[in-house]
């Protein structure tokens, strides 16, 4: 696989901002991705893997996620390798654009970009993000506030209430 990163004295051409202008017209209008903004996400490089489609890289300034698209604004995601292999990992198709823009972790935006205070509703999402990121695959439960539902990690239990 080789790679190919955008001119840093130059302006960036427009075959790099391509996918994500595609992804954009695709997810206008859903509500769901209304914190979704084009200038959060920075380029990071192409990957070049003939025959198949090249792969463009962007990471969002706020989540630090990323979000793989090829120029027909197809998602992938990034397969690492396994411990002690030489193989660079992989690029999987995402099942649909859906998934790829929910592992972007756009629901955290009104906790990190200025400008959304007013979306957090009352929330204190803080503790419970960290919480999140420290503890992936605990259980979790949903509660519902403002006629929102979010998702709250259970701490684990300590025998007493």
């Amino acid at each position: 696989m080789k790679y190919s990163f955008p001119d840093p004295d130059g302006p960036l051409a427009p075959e790099w901002k391509a996918p994500l202008e595609r992804m954009m017209a695709i997810t206008a209008g859903d509500r769901r991705y209304r914190w979704l903004d084009p200038d959060d996400l920075m380029v990071m490089v192409r990957l070049l893997r003939p025959p198949r489609p090249s792969i463009v890289v962007y990471k969002h300034s706020y989540s630090r996620r990323h979000l793989n698209l090829d120029d027909s604004a197809q998602a992938y995601r990034y397969i690492p390798p396994r411990r002690g292999s030489k193989s660079q990992g992989r690029h999987d198709r995402h099942r649909s654009l859906d998934d790829a823009l929910k592992a972007l972790a756009l629901y955290e935006l009104p906790w990190m970009k200025p400008g959304l205070e007013l979306e957090r509703r009352g929330l204190d999402w803080g503790p419970a993000v960290d919480a999140q990121v420290a503890a992936r695959g605990r259980r979790a439960r949903r509660v519902r506030r403002a006629g929102r539902s979010l998702r709250l990690l259970q701490r684990p239990s300590l025998g007493r209430r």
